[in-house]
């Protein structure tokens, strides 16, 4: 699980596509607060099959956090 603040972008709903083409696992969780700076508006949550898989799962629930937060990609803006 991975809880997603409020920051710059304040339009969330226009990243779960986004998030969920990029992490199809993911389930995200929106609790229907107005977004703030800082404030908890959800979370993500990606389930594995064992604790070898840990670091993926904390990686894509992060990485679809990140989208919903910051309404891109970072892992493009790597490439």
């Amino acid at each position: 699980m991975k809880n997603y603040l409020g920051g710059a972008n304040t339009d969330l709903f226009s990243g779960y596509a986004q998030a969920l083409a990029a992490e199809p696992a993911a389930k995200i969780h929106n609790y229907g607060k107005s977004v703030r700076p800082g404030r908890k508006i959800g979370h993500v949550n990606v389930v594995g099959r064992s604790a070898a898989d840990l670091p993926e799962v904390r990686r894509s629930a992060e990485r679809a956090a990140a989208i919903l937060r910051d309404g891109r990609d970072p892992q493009k803006e790597k490439s």
